[in-house]
C-alpha cells in the first residue's frame, strides 16, 4: 500500500499538542494554573485587592500558558528549520517493512522493530522508536483506511486503532 501526504505547520503543531497532552505532569501543572487563575480572577471581581501581588497573577498564568506556548515555539522552530517536514512524503506499507520516502531521504524499518502505531481522529502515527514518529494524515489515506487498519491489526506490534 502506498500513501502520499504533506504536512502543513498547523497539522504538525496540533499533532505535537496531541502527543504532548499524553504527559500527565503537564496536564497537572496546567490544571493547577487554571484553578489558580480562576481564583485570582474571582478575587479581582470581588474587589479584594488586599492580597493582590504581581506574583499572584503571573505565576498561575505561566503555569497555565507556559506549556502550550513552549510547544508552539518549539514546533515552529522545528518545522521551519527542517524544510523536509513540509514536503511531500510517501509511505509504503509492505508485508515485511514500513518505508518512508521523501525529498532526499529514505528509511525502511522492519515491522518487528516498530515501537508502536497509534490512530487518532486525524492522523496515523508510526513510531519507529519511543520518541520519533511519522505523521500520516488520515485525509490522505482516503478509501485505503479500512484495508490499512486491517493490515496494521494483523501485525505483531503495539497497535492502537480507532473503532469508527
Amino acid at each position: 500500500m502506498k500513501i502520499k501526504t504533506q504536512l502543513s505547520f498547523k497539522d504538525f503543531l496540533f499533532c505535537q499538542y496531541y502527543v504532548s497532552s499524553k504527559f500527565s505532569i503537564a496536564i497537572g501543572i496546567m490544571s493547577i494554573g487554571a484553578i489558580s487563575t480562576i481564583i485570582v480572577v474571582i478575587d479581582m471581581i470581588m474587589g479584594d485587592f488586599s492580597n493582590f501581588t504581581f506574583q499572584n497573577v503571573v505565576v498561575p498564568l505561566l503555569m497555565l500558558l507556559g506549556f502550550p506556548i513552549s510547544i508552539w515555539w518549539n514546533s515552529r522552530r522545528l518545522f521551519f528549520s527542517n524544510p523536509k517536514l513540509g514536503k511531500l512524503n510517501t509511505y509504503y506499507f509492505l508485508p515485511e517493512s514500513f518505508v518512508a520516502e521523501g525529498d532526499g531521504f529514505k528509511s525502511e524499518v522492519q515491522w518487528n522493530l516498530i515501537h508502536k502505531v497509534i490512530e487518532t481522529k486525524k492522523w496515523i502515527l508510526i513510531y519507529p522508536s519511543p520518541y520519533l514518529f511519522h505523521i500520516i494524515k488520515k485525509s490522505d489515506v482516503g478509501d485505503d483506511l479500512t484495508p490499512l487498519r486491517h493490515f496494521l491489526g494483523k501485525l505483531d506490534i503495539d497497535v492502537k486503532l480507532r473503532a469508527d
